[in-house]
């Protein structure tokens, strides 16, 4: 597994590209511990949708069902409280 080292305070411009991958690879490593502490969870990916301004996280299960999750504006605190809420 490999977990990304992610900083809250590059994320916090969202109109930065390096924002949205900082944001991205936090989701991933939220994935990763949900794939370890949740039965069915494999992974979990950032959507960031920018016709529409929404972000979502995607989690996806080993039955290949997924959920959405929405993670607009949402501290890296808040994400994990919002993915973790949906598990």
């Amino acid at each position: 597994m490999i977990l990304y080292d992610c900083s809250e305070s590059k994320a916090m411009f969202l109109d930065d590209e390096g924002a949205l991958l900082d944001r991205a690879d936090f989701v991933r490593n939220v994935g990763a511990l949900a794939s370890q502490t949740r039965e069915g969870v494999t992974s979990i990916e950032y959507a960031p949708e920018t016709e529409n301004e929404t972000e979502l996280a995607i989690i996806h299960y080993i039955n290949g069902s997924t959920k959405l999750v929405n993670i607009r504006c949402d501290s890296y605190s808040a994400i994990v409280r919002d993915i973790f809420k949906q598990l």
